[in-house]
């Protein structure tokens, strides 16, 4: 049985996190994951880095003799260590709409949940930046009357349809 985008089995979503953190009469309405380009996205500048360090280490070493092999077995494990982070941060977030609230779960080490009521967001604003672009992902920031800039959902498969779920449920709520 497929379902159309923004719907989705309220059994099968309330299972991704735990129940306790529904309040009584609260219906989840959308429980998403970012997309799996969360990982290189947030990982980037680290694997950047590591690359044009390992790069001109290799390069330095055709002229000058040194331990380039050292520089880039750094670099490679350093590369892999934040991907194998960002692959725990991804496990571990999830993005869920209720019918009261807005909610950001995620944390490696200790659960963080960021939430928000929907009567306290003006807007949800669609801005994928531009690593996020090309590969068809975005990031959601939602416009709070308290203007607190850390309501967002980032790296979302399908943002524009999750946005129109979340604006939806906003003007519900009203």
């Amino acid at each position: 049985m497929t379902q159309s985008p923004g719907e989705t089995n309220a059994p099968a979503a309330e299972a991704l996190f735990p129940a306790d953190l529904l309040e009584g009469g609260e219906v989840v309405i959308l429980a998403v994951k970012p997309s799996g380009w969360f990982v290189l996205l947030v990982s980037w500048r680290v694997l950047a880095g590591a690359g044009l360090l390992g790069g001109a280490a290799y390069l330095g070493d055709l002229h000058v003799a040194g331990p380039y092999q050292a520089v880039l077995l750094i670099c490679a494990a350093v590369g892999c260590v934040r991907v194998i982070f960002a692959c725990f941060q991804w496990v571990g977030r999830l993005y869920v709409l209720t019918n009261r609230r807005m909610m950001r779960i995620g944390g490696v080490i200790r659960p963080d949940v960021y939430s928000r009521p929907l009567r306290q967001i003006r807007d949800v604003l669609l801005r994928p930046g531009p690593l996020e672009r090309p590969l068809r992902v975005g990031t959601l920031y939602f416009d709070v009357t308290d203007g607190d800039l850390d309501a967002r959902w980032t790296c979302l498969a399908r943002p524009a349809e999750v946005r129109e779920t979340v604006l939806e449920a906003v003007r519900r709520a009203r």
